[in-house]
């Protein structure tokens, strides 16, 4: 990635922050900076890799997945996932990641929420021992409208949650912007609960990469980078890891200053 599209870079307690002079030119850093970090990991049996799956992370993910990575080590891990979707729903999250992104990848395994389940409680469980028995080596993050890092709202977020997945009331800024990505045929149509895994757990990966493109997201942006650290912005909570690097363009940025 040429450095002459690197608008400005700087780090903010100890979050790592470069912004970029458009979407596609931080999508392709941003990648980049993935694809090393799994280079990094080649020597293990497995590469545990924490997806988010947004519109956000589009450029980032079709620049990811034309590198020559071994993705047969690779264990993905979603993030989120919406409660209530059936079979074969495309909005599933889990379908978006393997029927959009990361077609023709064999990965080692996927392990993904199960949005049908008839005990969400059990189901939080069986995917918080997953994450738990693998670790996570990355965590490849968004910033929502509202703040927030994977459906970890600002109402119901805790830095010291002692539940790593758990069962969260989905906000309405987080609604519209689904709408508003043409995710959903209307605000009505979001799905109201959705699966979580929780900040201590997005936190736990050594490593972690925010990639946060669009207008919409620039007052989020700003409360993350220059407010306080804090549940009413959970994506603050980046600030106090030792190895997040924040990746963002002149939109998502704008209010910077």
């Amino acid at each position: 990635m040429s450095q002459n599209h690197l608008v400005k870079e700087f780090i903010r307690d100890k979050l790592k922050i470069r912004i970029y002079d458009s979407e596609q030119t931080m999508g392709q850093a941003s990648a980049e900076c993935v694809a090393s970090a799994i280079l990094d990991l080649r020597e293990k049996n497995e590469i545990n890799l924490l997806l988010s799956t947004a519109r956000s992370q589009e450029a980032m993910f079709h620049t990811l997945e034309k590198q020559d990575l071994p993705w047969e080590k690779i264990n993905l891990f979603q993030v989120d996932e919406y409660i209530g979707l059936p079979e074969g729903d495309e909005r599933r999250l889990s379908q978006q990641l393997l029927g959009y992104f990361f077609r023709d990848k064999k990965f080692k395994n996927t392990f993904f929420m199960d949005p049908l389940a008839q005990d969400t409680d059990i189901e939080c469980q069986r995917y918080e021992a997953l994450i738990k028995k693998h670790g996570i080596d990355i965590s490849l993050l968004g910033i929502g409208d509202n703040g927030h890092l994977a459906f970890n709202e600002p109402h119901i977020a805790d830095f010291n949650d002692p539940e790593w997945v758990k069962k969260v009331e989905i906000d309405q800024i987080s609604k519209n912007q689904l709408f508003q990505h043409k995710n959903y045929a209307s605000v009505a149509d979001v799905p109201n609960f959705a699966y979580t895994v929780s900040l201590p757990a997005l936190m736990s990966a050594p490593r972690i990469i925010c990639t946060v493109p669009f207008k919409t997201k620039a007052a989020a942006c700003k409360n993350a980078v220059f407010g306080e650290i804090s549940e009413k912005c959970p994506a603050s909570i980046m600030r106090l890891h030792a190895d997040a690097a924040l990746f963002m363009d002149t939109e998502s940025a704008s209010l910077f200053g």
